[in-house]
């Protein structure tokens, strides 16, 4: 009985230890975390948590359909720099057929001969 109590108290030293990436807090991993937050990391490296993943989802995936539709404009604003078709001198790559020709009793090619 004694040895079952030491362990059930080693148990809990070690949980006071781990720290929950998904909110910073000790006790728990993130796979228990109770807190439902996402953190996301921007560009400029600052930190930005989102609590309810639900609603905040959402406007999450509309600022970021903004961007794609500033993209575009941005695209579209320098369409002239794009050609509009390939110069004779460069190959398409539609039609590109690989073929590897393999001898029967050597190592392949992409794994290393051991012996």
């Amino acid at each position: 009985m004694e040895l079952k109590k030491n362990q059930i108290e080693a148990n809990l030293s070690k949980n006071r230890d781990i720290k929950c990436f998904k909110c910073l807090k000790r006790g728990h991993i993130a796979s228990q975390c109770p807190n439902k937050r996402i953190m996301i990391m921007k560009d400029n490296g600052e930190l930005e948590t989102k609590d309810d993943f639900d609603n905040d989802l959402m406007s999450f995936l509309e600022e970021d359909n903004e961007e794609l539709l500033h993209d575009e404009d941005l695209l579209i604003d320098f369409q002239d720099v794009f050609l509009d078709e390939v110069p004779s001198g460069l190959s398409s790559i539609r039609g590109i057929e690989h073929h590897i020709d393999l001898i029967p009793g050597v190592a392949l090619p992409n794994i290393p001969a051991t012996q």
